[in-house]
Parts: C-alpha cells; structure tokens; sequence
C-alpha cells in the first residue's frame, strides 16, 4: 500500500462519525447542559444555535482530523478495526490527554468539563480511526 493512498470512504464515514459523536455529545440529551455551565454561557449565549460558521468549522475539523488517522494508518501499519481502534486511543492518550490536563493545572479548569472533553475526543477519535481502518 502507497503511503499516501486514502480511502475516500473510510474518511467521509469518520467524519461523519465525528459530527454525528460531537452533536449528541454537547447535546442536552448528554452532557450538553453541564458543559454549558462549565464553560461559563449563558443561554442567550446560545440562542443562535449552529451557525453556518460553527458547522464548517466543525467540518474542517473532522476533515483533517480523518485525513490524519488515514496517513497515519499507512505509516504505521495500523491496519484493520483493531489496529485502528489501538491507534486513535494511542494518539488520544499521548498527544490530547496532556494538554488537556494542563488546563487543569495550570488555568485550573473544573475537572467535570476535563472529563467531558476528553471524552468526547475519546469517542471520536477511537471510532474514526477504527472506521477507517476497517475500510
């Protein structure tokens, strides 16, 4: 396999896991009310709901996000449900719990909204590089 070959199926599919994780995830439904609290808004705050702004953003986001775990899928061989599953906590683990943490530390951030952040990147980050390595 070409390490630069991406699976345009496995990447539309992840990000579409990551819009659909991240909207019932901030959702009242889910954690959505504590976390708006935690962050400090008020509910006027929100009265303009997903703008088109929030969404191409949101979109960009996950884009990139998926054409990463597709590289990285090749480079590391990481092939397969499991192998990708491994990679996306992998890269969880190492590069987002820290900095994560640090705000933590260091701007003293409330551990619940850690928590919720965390894991939501937990979730999506685990299931779109399973995704597209199982593609």
């Amino acid at each position: 396999m070409d390490q630069f070959e991406l699976s345009l199926l496995g990447i539309l599919l992840a990000v579409v896991y990551n819009l659909v994780i991240g909207s019932l995830w901030y959702s009242p439904m889910m954690f959505g009310n504590r976390w708006t609290v935690l962050v400090g808004h008020r509910e006027d705050d929100l009265q303009g709901g997903m703008t088109p702004g929030i969404m191409l953003g949101a979109l960009a986001v996950a884009l990139v996000e998926a054409l990463g775990f597709s590289l990285l899928k090749n480079f590391t061989g990481m092939d397969g449900f499991f192998g990708g599953l491994f990679l996306g906590l992998f890269i969880w683990l190492v590069f987002l719990v820290p900095p994560f943490f640090n705000r933590v530390l260091y701007e003293k951030a409330p551990r619940e909204l850690y928590f919720i952040n965390a894991g939501t990147n937990m979730v999506t980050f685990a299931g779109m590089a399973a995704i597209i390595g199982a593609v």
